[in-house]
């Protein structure tokens, strides 16, 4: 049983970070590219959170450009 839940969780483990690549290989911004790649422990939670913040930033400093 202990060797199935290891399997398991190394599927889920793997089929994550393939996911987490494939998304951080069709960014264009650099900027926010590097911070992603330059995350040693990065998980597809903590990589939507900085894509998040990077957005939300990117949105305030257009709306302060604008007034």
């Amino acid at each position: 049983m202990n060797s199935m839940k290891t399997l398991v969780a190394t599927f889920v483990y793997k089929e994550d970070s393939m996911i987490r690549d494939r998304i951080i290989n069709v960014i264009w911004n650099a900027v926010l590219k590097d911070k992603l790649l330059t995350n040693s422990d990065l998980t597809m939670d903590k990589a939507e959170e900085i894509y998040k913040t990077a957005e939300a930033t990117k949105l305030e400093l257009k709306e302060m450009s604008t007034t």
